[in-house]
């Protein structure tokens, strides 16, 4: 069963954005942000540039 996840950005500089992702699982949401330099929004269809961003918190929708 796919859930939504929503997963909090901070960049470099400090700034915060967020985008979601559906899988089955949390570990793989984490993952498939952590494992790709580019990742796709599904909500938005905009990407995200990992390669400046610091840090991120993956959390299931409810």
């Amino acid at each position: 069963m796919m859930k939504n996840f929503i997963v909090t950005i901070r960049y470099d500089n400090d700034q915060t954005d967020s985008i979601t992702v559906s899988t089955n699982l949390k570990q793989n949401a984490e993952s498939k942000v952590a494992s790709k330099q580019w990742v796709k929004c599904e909500e938005s269809g905009r990407f995200i540039n990992m390669m400046k961003v610091k840090w991120f918190q993956v959390e299931e929708i409810n």
